[in-house]
């Protein structure tokens, strides 16, 4: 929960953007509830106002949470049109999707966007590492632990970069 606050730049003080509360609210909901109860209520929020992006990607970050990436993808994608961008959840849908190539080209656009979003310098840093670009990947995931030392994906990462450095 907390890394998804901070994933999310969650002000605990004063929830002024509802979007990000909702989101939270979905990551939540659906972690802890089955699919038949959560999914349903999205669909309908979606079919009542068919022109709201934030609609499509509330239903997308619940369908996140049950993997059901192809879903999720077309989505995001559809909130993407309407002007809402979600780069680093749409990037992710497309790791999950085995196409590394878009989902480089949206991490690093959600980099230029949000230089201090710790977990997307992190997405980066494990592309560039199937890639054996290791010096890339290590500054990405210098960086994402610059930015979050309790980042425990990125200390993994790391290590498996200086076992492939022969470190």
């Amino acid at each position: 929960i907390e890394r998804t606050v901070k994933t999310l730049k969650w002000n605990q003080r004063e929830p002024s953007d509802t979007f990000a509360l909702r989101r939270v609210q979905a990551i939540l909901h659906a972690s802890q509830e089955p699919r038949n109860r959560v999914i349903p209520d999205y669909e309908r929020q979606l079919a009542e106002t068919p022109d709201n992006p934030k609609a499509a990607a509330l239903l997308a970050t619940a369908l996140l949470q049950y993997n059901d990436w192809q879903r999720a993808q077309q989505l995001l994608e559809q909130a993407g049109a309407k002007g809402l961008h979600l780069n680093r959840e749409l990037g992710i849908t497309y790791l999950r999707l085995e196409q590394p190539a878009r989902a480089r080209q949206l991490f690093l656009q959600q980099r230029e966007v949000d230089p201090q979003d710790a977990d997307n310098h992190h997405q980066l840093c494990a592309i560039f590492l199937k890639e054996g670009n290791l010096q890339e990947a290590t500054q990405s995931c210098s960086t994402a632990l610059t930015l979050d030392p309790f980042l425990d994906e990125a200390y993994m990462t790391l290590a498996q970069i200086a076992q492939q450095q022969g470190k």
